[in-house]
Order: C-alpha cells, then sequence, then structure tokens
C-alpha cells in the first residue's frame, strides 16, 4: 500500500509539473533573431519551425502611415544594407518616420555586418544569407497565419519613443493604425501588445479592451521607472511614478495592465509572486548584448521557470520551447 501511494505522490508530482510546463508561454523573439535575421518571413518561419506559442514582433511607422515591422525607430546600420547591397553608416541616424513604405522597401535586412557586437552574439544568424524585406504588420501576420499549422498568438511591441517626438509617432496615431489592424485580421482574442511607452497600452485599453496589454520594465536603464529626469520619467509611464504605488506589479495592474513583461535579472521570487497574487502574468525577456553576451542563457530561464514564470521571450525558440513544453 505504502508502495501504491508513493507512485500515486509520484504520478501526481510529474503531472503538476508537465502541466505547469506547457503553462508558460514562449514567445519567439522577433521571430527568431537567435536564428535568422529578425522580424523577416525568414526569421517567423523559423519560430514556426519550433513550434512558439506565440511570435513576437515589433512595429514603428513610415511616414505615410504604414505600420511596419521593425525593431528600431531609426535604421540599425548592423543588420541593414541599403539598394546596392552595401551597409548603411554607423552615423545615419535615418528615421522610418521619415521614411516612406516604398523607400524602406529597397532595404536588405536578411544578414548581419561582419565584426559587430550583434555578430558576436548571433552567431547561428551568419550561416546563410538571404535578401528580406521588412514586411509591412499586415504582411507579417498573413504570413504567420499562412505559414502556421496550429492556432499560434501574437505579441506585438510597439516602438515609440516621447522624449523623441522627431522620430516617433504619437502613440494615439500609431494605436489607432495598430488596432484597425488587429480586428481586420480577427487576431484580438489572441494578441499581446507590449510598450515601454505606457501610454501607447492605455490607449488600447480605452479602445480595445479585448487586446491584452503588457507593460514593459528593465532592470537598469531608462525607460520607464529608473530615469532620475522626472519629466522625461513622466512621459514613458503616462504620468505615473512609482512612488505613488506600492510596487510595479501594484502599479501595472492599478493602471489596467494584464502582463508584467520584466526584464529578466530583475524577476525575483517575491514579486513574481505579487504580481500572481495582482492577477498578472509575468513574462521574462533578456537583453544579451548588455548583459551575458549569449543568444540565449538557459541557466537563468531554468530558474525563472522554477519561479513560476508565465512567459519566456527568447531569441532561441529551438531550445527554450524543449525546456517549457513536455
Amino acid at each position: 500500500m505504502k508502495h501504491l501511494l508513493r507512485l500515486c505522490v509520484l504520478f501526481v508530482g510529474v503531472w503538476f509539473i508537465t502541466c505547469s510546463a506547457q503553462a508558460v508561454t514562449v514567445y519567439g523573439h522577433r521571430g527568431a533573431r537567435g536564428l535568422a535575421a529578425e522580424n523577416t518571413f525568414i526569421a517567423f518561419n523559423q519560430a514556426l519551425k519550433h513550434h512558439v506559442d506565440a511570435v513576437d514582433l515589433d512595429i514603428v511607422m513610415t511616414q505615410d502611415k504604414v505600420l511596419v515591422v521593425y525593431h528600431d525607430l531609426t535604421l540599425n546600420p548592423d543588420i541593414t544594407r541599403d539598394a546596392d547591397g552595401h551597409w548603411i553608416g554607423d552615423d545615419s541616424m535615418i528615421a522610418i518616420k521619415n521614411l516612406t513604405l516604398e523607400t524602406i522597401k529597397t532595404f536588405d535586412v536578411g544578414g548581419v555586418r561582419p565584426n559587430t557586437r550583434y555578430s558576436e552574439i548571433y552567431k547561428a544568424q551568419q550561416s546563410s544569407h538571404e535578401r528580406a524585406y521588412i514586411p509591412t504588420l499586415e504582411e507579417a501576420i498573413q504570413y504567420i497565419k499562412t505559414h502556421a499549422d496550429y492556432p499560434v498568438g501574437f505579441q506585438i511591441e510597439v516602438k515609440t519613443n516621447p522624449t523623441q517626438p522627431q522620430i516617433s509617432a504619437s502613440p494615439e496615431v500609431i494605436m489607432m493604425a495598430l488596432n484597425k489592424i488587429i480586428e481586420q485580421e480577427g487576431i484580438a482574442q489572441r494578441t499581446k501588445v507590449q510598450a515601454f511607452e505606457w501610454g501607447c497600452l492605455f490607449y488600447l485599453q480605452k479602445i480595445n479592451p479585448s487586446v491584452q496589454t503588457a507593460y514593459l520594465t528593465e532592470a537598469h536603464t531608462a525607460p520607464p521607472l529608473s530615469l532620475d529626469d522626472v519629466e522625461k520619467k513622466a512621459l514613458w509611464t503616462g504620468g505615473y511614478f512609482l512612488k505613488d504605488f506600492y510596487s510595479i506589479p501594484h502599479m501595472i495592474r492599478a493602471l489596467g495592465g494584464h502582463w508584467w513583461d520584466a526584464e529578466d535579472i530583475e524577476l525575483t521570487q517575491e514579486n513574481i509572486d505579487e504580481a500572481h497574487q495582482l492577477g498578472l502574468k509575468v513574462a521574462a525577456w533578456s537583453w544579451p548584448e548588455r548583459t551575458s553576451g549569449l543568444d540565449v542563457n538557459l541557466t537563468l530561464i531554468r530558474h525563472l521557470l522554477s519561479m513560476g514564470v508565465d512567459g519566456i521571450i527568447t531569441d532561441r525558440p529551438d531550445l527554450v520551447v524543449p525546456l517549457t513544453h513536455t
């Protein structure tokens, strides 16, 4: 009888661990940046190949008010070539906001510039080079929907900078355009929208409360909570201050958020538990360029999973999905 009881306890334990692991959402960061050119069809295909739960992508707005999938507000010289195949200059500072869609389509973002910090970290990207253009958000969504053989989700990060309005669209304009596409594509129930500029999320919560919002924070640098400049801090947080709330989870919950998407190194067992008690979910993202220098830190990810995070945003879904989906 004792042996049978032990077997039952073991079975329940294994079942609980398995269910817990399967509950963790894996987001293919920028598609699958560690495997293919970020935010391109090539990367989206890699993300789907490794069966991510959701494809993560970034959006910025062009001069002619089109949402395109690109991480930076200005063209990134580490991943961008001009129409003649030359890497753009490091000091070019070409803002997407000041380019038309027609011009943007002339750039090639299918490779990695050699001898850069980016190339050191994302070595797997360099095994092959395929010419790739910057897709519109509609093109990206339609590509993912067409090529997925399962109901994959979408995580869309809105890229703005309220301290540099000359290179960034306003929250209202970009969120109206985003919401229109979400509704047209019928993906509201499987979409999560992130932003460091929380005013974007306030606006979306007002016009479409069915879409989940994720409040982004980071551990050491500028937006949105650690700025010393009070006026700039208020620009990122929509005029709210952490000092007026008990904690970051309490602040996000009070502002209407569904997720706290935190940099991995700022998460602790205490603040994860606190977020869960408030009804928030927690996803972790990494900044390899600043921390480990690796495209994935599996030791840290295992630790985050042991603490009960609800999501992992990763450049290497090929290595992380097996840890969470048994």
